[in-house]
């Protein structure tokens, strides 16, 4: 009986030793749970706050609730994420793996340009290894000219160096064929200063027009623009041209209105000419001048230095204009410009014309304004009577 009675105690004890064990391992995996609960938590909706953004040293990165919803889950509204943040894809909207492209790229921008610098950057002469469209050498120049002659301040400056392409920075600039710049059209744009020598380089450019900007200077290297046929220098702060101006022996049409105070004499070498515009120039004519007879059309409104006589033997002009040149006689030997058809005499001191302009059967034009002539002779009246005489009362009398 007290045997039974002992192995019944010790039973009763395991029990309760075993309660208390089972009791004990509860409680601690209770405690472990909420541990992890704190450690690592678990959502259990897509109702939490907005994401966050945690920013590293290369990304910004997309944390919060989304990236453990399921495939059925909709993302967050895209307008609670800060405009400047880089967006990554969802995991939902990874049905494949994410390229570097994708995770480097901001959503909803475009690529960038293929090649693109900041115009006053060292870097634009790597800018122009990338350029395949036109010689490197030419891509150079392009970017000289813009730095030095204050680029950014151009009208139609905007869209340079934006890709690898100069021919389609701005067409109404710059044009080009067959990989080669060929023209440069650039009135009034706004350079300022001295053109850079490289200038020089744009060996192909057909035609330059730089009317009416405030160019100070124009470089020797002009002349190795031999395939010029049309330039243009007017209106610009010019106080003289080189003499290799005249190695540019395929031009046909030559401007240098400006202030120039003389024309070298290699202009002579121009025997291609066509139209020569020296309009607003207090400058003296050379001799050589003589030798242009393929010019067509003369400018020397406002020249007021005495005229050389090679003037009147360039018998194929057929426009000639003397306006505002301080002319008080007219020499007899504008007879022998037999193919005139404009004559432009106004804003001088003219008081009689001399009788050889009956000569000039094929005039359709006579502008004779704001001189000191009062009346015309009958003969010259009869002669002109079909042509555009300003002004007209000189006749009617």
């Amino acid at each position: 009986m007290k045997s039974t009675t002992i192995f019944s105690l010790l039973s009763n004890a395991a029990g309760v030793v075993a309660l208390i064990l089972v009791i004990g391992f509860a409680i601690w995996q209770y405690q472990n749970i909420k541990y992890q609960e704190v450690v690592n938590p678990i959502p259990t909706k897509l109702s939490s706050p907005s994401p966050t953004i945690r920013s590293t040293s290369t990304i910004d990165i997309v944390v919060g609730p989304t990236e453990f919803a399921t495939a059925s889950a909709t993302p967050l509204p895209a307008t609670k994420i800060p405009p400047t943040a880089t967006v990554l894809p969802q995991p939902n909207d990874w049905a494949v793996p994410p390229t570097a492209a994708q995770l480097s790229q901001p959503a909803n921008t475009p690529p960038p340009p293929t090649a693109t610098v900041a115009a006053g950057s060292d870097s634009l002469a790597n800018f122009c290894l990338t350029v395949t469209e036109i010689p490197q050498v030419e891509c150079e120049a392009l970017v000289i000219l813009y730095q030095e002659l204050d680029g950014e301040r151009w009208r139609h400056g905007s869209g340079w160096f934006q890709n690898n392409t100069p021919c389609s920075w701005n067409r109404k600039i710059i044009s080009c064929s067959e990989q080669n710049i060929t023209g440069l059209f650039m009135p009034g744009e706004g350079l300022t200063g001295d053109m850079p020598p490289e200038i020089g380089d744009l060996t192909e450019l057909t035609a330059l027009n730089l009317i009416g900007n405030n160019l100070s200077s124009i470089p020797p290297e002009i002349g190795r623009l031999t395939n010029l046929a049309y330039l243009d220098l007017g209106a610009n702060n010019l106080s003289s041209v080189s003499q290799e101006i005249g190695r540019l022996i395929n031009l046909t049409y030559l401007s240098l209105g400006n202030n120039l105070s003389g024309v070298p004499p290699e202009i002579g070498n121009l025997t291609n000419l066509n139209r020569l515009f020296l309009g607003g120039n207090n400058l003296s004519l050379p001799s050589e001048i003589g030798r242009l007879t393929s010019l067509t059309h003369l400018g020397l409104n406002g020249v007021t230095t005495t005229l050389p006589a090679e003037i009147w033997t360039l018998t194929n002009l057929t426009y000639l204009n003397l306006s505002g040149s301080n002319l008080a006689i007219l020499s007899p030997e504008i007879g022998n410009l037999t193919n005139l058809a404009e004559l432009h005499l106004a804003d001088n001191e003219i008081t009689a014309l001399p009788p050889e302009i009956g000569n000039l059967v094929r005039l359709n034009v006579l502008d004779l304004r704001h001189n000191n002539l009062t009346s015309l002779p009958p003969e010259i009246c009869t002669a002109f009577q079909n042509i555009t005489l300003w002004p007209k009362g000189l006749c009617s009398h």
